[in-house]
């Protein structure tokens, strides 16, 4: 789910609800992977390189296609040019983007996605148990949560408290009500 899709009709103890939504998750986990610290502000934002912030959803997939597959990326992914505009090449996004992510470069054609995606699977499942023990009932989706809407802000401490114990980094909550 993304942000700004909180699902209608769900109802959770007789109450409408909040989605939180962990941010930038992938590029974070490689980031924790390799005991790095992240560069400050939105991790897909590659406009001090020439490449638009409208450009920020391709980026976004090119990245994920890099963590995924075993060997450079040859091709654009599938949708990019929706945001991406032909005048700007793959070579140029993927120097950009190992310039704005030195720490994490060498990760791309490693085929670590299947690593981060199990590691977000366990940091999901720490949050669960965590909110189950607070009793607060939740439901998972990808990187975030749905709650009953009085406790998001307690659902919010929980998520960026087992991240941090997870990945050593603090992660970016939002927070949207139904």
């Amino acid at each position: 789910m993304r942000p700004g899709h909180c699902p209608k009709g769900i109802i959770i103890d007789d109450n409408s609800i909040a989605e939180l939504d962990y941010g930038q998750t992938g590029l974070l986990l490689l980031y924790g992977f390799e005991g790095a610290v992240p560069p400050e502000g939105d991790l897909y934002d590659l406009s001090e390189y020439n490449i638009p912030t409208s450009c920020r959803p391709g980026i976004k997939k090119v990245i994920q296609a890099a963590i995924n597959t075993s060997k450079p990326l040859g091709r654009m992914p599938q949708g990019v040019r929706k945001t991406i505009p032909r005048k700007i090449s793959l070579s140029e996004v993927l120097e950009a983007v190992k310039k704005r992510h030195p720490a994490i470069a060498h990760k791309f054609g490693a085929s670590i996605g299947m690593q981060l995606m199990r590691k977000e699977s366990d940091i999901l499942v720490e949050v669960l148990l965590a909110l189950k023990s607070k009793n607060i009932t939740a439901l998972p989706i990808h990187d975030a949560v749905l709650v009953n809407g009085n406790y998001d802000k307690e659902a919010r401490e929980v998520m960026i408290r087992v991240f941090k114990e997870l990945v050593q980094l603090t992660p970016e909550v939002t927070i949207e009500h139904q």
